[in-house]
């Protein structure tokens, strides 16, 4: 390693040169804070008080829950006992110790435990390079003012996607207000459905769908009759009927809709009540077949279907469970920001099961574009229909089924629908393809900033000076400086040792 340093760097290890002390603890109830200090735990700054016990600079290094993470403090400052804190920066820079700690990557040291945790000791064994301390100043110069470059550009990637964010809400916005399609309804004004006539279709359609599940029951219940009447009664099932003042309630509070266009409830384009998923221990995940849950989708898609955890299933649960392509799921139980979230589902890959925070759909068969309902329910709009009645809890809300029944939807005819379908798609497939090209832009720029630090360590990142004090010198004081601090802890033990000798006799 020595022979392929610059000239005045040496090669040694983060034990000879940091020393990483604990913490002290400071529960939150007994922070002050109107104080002027800030208190560090393992993430960062967890609070403020009006004492310190370390004066800055000081690094804070994770020890506890965010193990392996660095910080860097200029101040005065009060490091918690779930962290570390460097003791001995004087001779060393303490911006260049921030940054060379920082590239180490501590958090590969984490302990399997259930709270990470980071040993000092493993970190104390690595391998490091140390420049001389005015090259240390010159890298820590020069890493600023890279770093100040690149967040500056990922400050404005991370702007643009959340104006892309905002566009696409935009987008939706104006296909459920009819903009995106109002040059399609001029020229074909006299082929328009009336609201009426859509609410009878739709209503024709359950009605059929209806008379397939009556008949259905009947032979489920000669089935049950021949087996000696074993187990419970199928349960007959029930005609839903469409809401006729849905169109005027909604008008009232959501607004009027184009020509052709009316307000209708989810309720009225399901085939039956939403259905709550299946409950299942933590034990039994691993194997099985496949569950979606509330984190595996987003935008009104699944993502990574291949990628889905598994779950121990019985026959009759994946039965009673399993998804088919073309119903709804709901997210209904989560913080406000993620409740009622949706997703159609497209594709199954084997038979796949849904979580208990999750609402399944199904939707009336026939002139109904699912793609355009679940369109709508990821609109700023729908969402706040799905969710308008949300019951609040600590941390979460929730929704039930006659909640997402309630939902107002706008609707118009199948050709319509189909048309909004197309030309959103086409917009917000264009917006989402950007919105990737940002994330790729954002996962180059921490690889850029791995690079810088990566370069500073190895001396390639800013020139050498032969007119600068060696390594070498610099880590004999260090070490001088730590014997001394060992023989004064040695003396003062003692000193504490004789006196309490003394009071006995």
């Amino acid at each position: 390693m020595e022979e392929r340093l610059p000239k005045g760097w040496l090669a040694t290890t983060v034990g000879e040169i940091f020393e990483f002390a604990y913490g002290k603890g400071l529960v939150k109830n007994a922070r002050k804070e109107s104080g002027a200090f800030p208190v560090y735990g393992s993430s960062g700054v967890v609070g403020f008080h009006d004492e310190y016990i370390v004066q800055g600079p000081k690094v804070i290094v994770g020890r506890k829950g965010a193990a392996g993470a660095v910080h860097y403090c200029s101040d005065n400052c009060w490091p918690i006992d779930t962290t570390y804190f460097i003791n001995n920066i004087d001779i060393v820079d303490s911006k260049f110790s921030y940054y060379l700690l920082r590239s180490l990557r501590l958090n590969q040291f984490e302990t399997s435990t259930a709270i990470p945790g980071l040993n000092r000791d493993d970190a104390y064994r690595l391998k490091i390079a140390l420049p001389p301390l005015n090259e240390q100043k010159r890298i820590v110069a020069k890493i600023e003012e890279l770093f100040s470059e690149l967040d500056n550009g990922i400050a404005a990637l991370k702007t643009a996607r959340e104006q892309l964010k905002v566009y696409r809400q935009a987008v939706l916005k104006h296909a459920f207000e009819g903009k995106l399609t109002a040059t399609w309804r001029e020229e074909n004004a006299d082929k328009l459905e009336t609201p009426e006539q859509l609410l009878a279709r739709i209503q024709k359609e359950r009605e059929a769908r209806y008379q397939q599940q009556l008949a259905e029951w009947k032979v489920a219940v000669k089935e049950w009759e021949v087996n000696g009447k074993e187990g419970k009664k199928p349960g007959k099932p029930t005609l839903p009927k469409v809401s006729e003042l849905a169109p005027e309630l909604a008008a009232k509070t959501l607004g009027d809709l184009p020509c052709g266009w009316c307000w209708v409830k989810l309720s009225d384009v399901l085939q039956s009540s939403p259905q709550n998923g299946l409950y299942k221990p933590s034990s039994d995940y691993g194997s099985g077949c496949k569950i979606i849950r509330i984190d595996n989708f987003y935008d009104g898609s699944v993502v990574d279907i291949q990628k889905l955890k598994r779950l121990a299933a019985t026959n009759e649960e994946v039965e009673t469970y399993g998804l088919s392509i073309g119903e709804l799921i709901v997210n209904r139980v989560n913080s406000i920001e993620y409740l009622g979230k949706s997703a159609l589902i497209r594709d199954l890959d084997e038979p796949t099961v849904f979580e208990s925070n999750i609402m399944r759909c199904e939707f009336v068969d026939g002139h109904i574009s699912k793609e355009f309902v679940t369109f709508f329910l990821n609109s700023r709009l729908g969402r706040q229909e799905l969710c308008k009645n949300a019951k609040h809890a600590v941390n979460q809300a929730s929704i039930n089924q006659t909640d997402v029944g309630n939902a107002f939807l706008p609707m118009c005819s199948f050709e319509e629908q189909e048309i909004v379908v197309s030309v959103a798609i086409s917009k917000t497939d264009a917006i989402d393809h950007t919105v990737d090209e940002i994330d790729q832009q954002l996962a180059k720029a921490e690889t850029l900033r791995q690079s810088i630090l990566k370069k500073a360590f190895s001396g390639q990142l800013v020139p050498q000076d032969e007119g600068d004090e060696p390594a070498s010198a610099l880590l004999a004081r260090i070490k001088a400086e730590k014997a001394a601090a060992q023989a004064q802890a040695k003396a003062g033990a003692g000193k504490r040792g004789r006196k309490k000798k003394g009071e006995v006799e």
